[in-house]
């Protein structure tokens, strides 16, 4: 569904080339069509992922209340312990368009950007794939253990 609400960026040729960046990207100075992009891209994801674990973690909650089950309520354990890695994976997407932000706003501020903006853009952008793998490999416990056994085992060798 993110795909089609991405069509106006393209057939409106709100994305355009920058030729002080040497690549194509959605401009700064087009405060509607940077606000369309970051409303798609972050907010409309984040918001309907947060709205559908939040009713499934309310539906866990009143299914504990009325489960008698014991192998029942463990699933819903384990489910709670999926919800809070998702939770921790977004909270790490949105911390990290905050550079970008921080640049856009202090476009629409000074009315002038500074052409490293961009770049500092992509390159949290870049940075993003190279951490979310790492964090993911750390919150889940089979992964970290491995991870901790092939460190420790580099380190004790003679």
């Amino acid at each position: 569904m993110s795909f089609i609400l991405l069509i106006p960026l393209l057939t409106e040729r709100w994305v355009t080339y920058l030729p002080e960046c040497y690549f194509c990207q959605i401009s700064f100075s087009s405060i509607q069509d940077t606000l369309y992009g970051g409303v798609v891209v972050y907010v409309f994801p984040t918001w309907s992922t947060t709205i559908i674990y939040t009713y499934i973690i309310n539906y866990m909650k009143k299914t504990a209340i009325q489960s008698v089950l014991q192998k029942r309520h463990q699933t819903n354990q384990q489910d709670l312990v999926v919800l809070r890695r998702i939770i921790v994976m977004l909270g790490i997407l949105l911390t990290l368009c905050f550079p970008t932000v921080l640049t856009w706003v202090s476009f629409v501020i000074n009315n002038n950007i500074n052409p490293i903006g961009y770049r500092i853009g992509w390159l949290v952008f870049a940075l993003s794939f190279a951490v979310l793998p790492i964090t993911l490999a750390l919150l889940i416990s089979q992964a970290r253990q491995l991870l901790m056994t092939l460190c420790c085992a580099r380190w004790n060798r003679i």
